[in-house]
């Protein structure tokens, strides 16, 4: 791995170049108009690109107390760390909700599909995430919780409420 990728740290990747694209964006499109007096002339039609801020987990890191304090001051619909300014086509907005937000997005596309700050995302996120495995393997004493997912009750929440 090279030196520029391996100093990429997550910090940089929240606070980066100017509007990045995670996938890569459709091409313009030239051709002619055709009205109604049948006289060509000749446009440019433009992909519907849309700039986002997108929120992630892993990649933002755990946040501190100042970053708390000015997530309570921003919109209320953007909580805890974001990608700002991304764009993304119109067109996969629904590809990264299906995927499961940008995260679950980075992993589930191999990296020829994305672009290179895409690809630099996605490195990124696999880092986190072989930490992570190594933090937990690390100390197999503790108890990590498990992640609910919804409508799913925990073996503990069962018992606790058998004994009621």
């Amino acid at each position: 791995m090279s030196a520029p990728l391996r100093n990429f740290g997550a910090r940089k990747l929240l606070s980066k170049q100017a509007h990045p694209a995670i996938l890569p964006l459709p091409a313009q499109q030239s051709g002619n108009n055709k009205p109604f007096s049948l006289k060509k002339t000749r446009r440019n039609w433009k992909p519907n690109v849309h700039i986002m801020n997108m929120p992630v987990n892993i990649l933002g890191g755990a946040p501190t107390i100042a970053q708390n304090l000015a997530n309570l001051n921003e919109s209320k619909f953007v909580r805890g760390p974001h990608l700002k300014r991304v764009k993304l086509a119109a067109r996969d907005k629904k590809t990264v909700d299906k995927a499961g937000g940008v995260e679950g997005l980075l992993l589930s596309l191999p990296a020829s599909k994305l672009t290179p700050y895409g690809q630099l995302l996605r490195t990124e996120l696999f880092r986190e995430l072989h930490s992570i495995k190594a933090q937990i393997e690390a100390n197999p004493e503790e108890k990590v919780a498990p992640k609910l997912i919804e409508g799913a009750v925990s073996a503990e929440a069962a018992e606790a409420t058998e004994q009621r």
